[in-house]
């Protein structure tokens, strides 16, 4: 029952908005984990590296979409 709400709620989320906003929201999620992780990475190197990579990865692949 939960599920069936849940991915129906997921549906009409992913058709009101358009794909530029979204790759837009991770651009910006991507930028803000990045900058988070390299501060954090004098602190505890394992956790900032990983937010970094995340991060990077975050901003590259809606920019690779667009290039697509």
């Amino acid at each position: 029952m939960i599920d069936e709400l849940l991915e129906f709620i997921i549906d009409i989320l992913l058709e009101l908005v358009p794909n530029i906003v979204w790759k837009f929201i991770l651009s910006l999620v991507g930028i803000v984990m990045t900058v988070i992780g390299a501060s954090m990475i004098t602190e505890s190197t394992q956790l900032g590296g990983v937010l970094t990579v995340v991060g990077t990865v975050l901003i590259i692949v809606p920019l690779l979409s667009l290039y697509r």
